[in-house]
C-alpha cells in the first residue's frame, strides 16, 4: 500500500469521525442546551432524551465505522463486514431521521 493510498483512508477515517462529533454536538447537546435555556417551549423531557440517546448513538456509531476504516491500514478490507455496518449506521439513521420527524410534526397536535 502506497503512502498515498494511507493518507486517503486517514482522511475518509477522519471524515467519519467529524461527522460523529457533528451528531453529538446538534443531536445530543444542542437540545438539551436549550431545554435548560427555555428556548424549547413544547418540548417534553422525553423528547430531549430521545435526541440526545439519538444524539450520541448516531455519533458513535459514525465514530465506530471510522475506527473501522483505520483498520484497512494493517489488514486487508473485509467486505461482509463492511456491508453489515453499512446496513447498521444506515438503518439506525433511517430510524432516528423518522423518530425526529414524528416528534416534530405528530407528537404536539395529540
Amino acid at each position: 500500500m502506497t503512502e498515498g493510498e494511507k493518507e486517503q483512508i486517514k482522511l475518509r477515517a477522519t471524515f467519519h469521525n467529524g461527522v460523529g462529533v457533528a451528531c453529538v454536538a446538534v443531536g445530543g447537546l444542542a437540545p438539551t442546551v436549550a431545554l435548560i435555556s427555555k428556548q424549547m417551549d413544547m418540548v417534553t423531557i422525553y423528547q430531549v432524551m430521545l435526541l440526545f440517546m439519538g444524539g450520541l448513538l448516531v455519533g458513535w456509531l459514525f465514530h465506530m465505522r471510522g475506527v473501522f476504516i483505520l483498520g484497512e491500514i494493517d489488514n486487508p478490507l473485509d467486505l461482509g463486514r463492511v456491508k453489515r455496518m453499512n446496513i447498521v449506521l444506515s438503518g439506525v439513521v433511517a430510524v432516528l431521521f423518522g423518530l425526529i420527524y414524528y416528534l416534530t410534526h405528530y407528537y404536539g397536535q395529540r
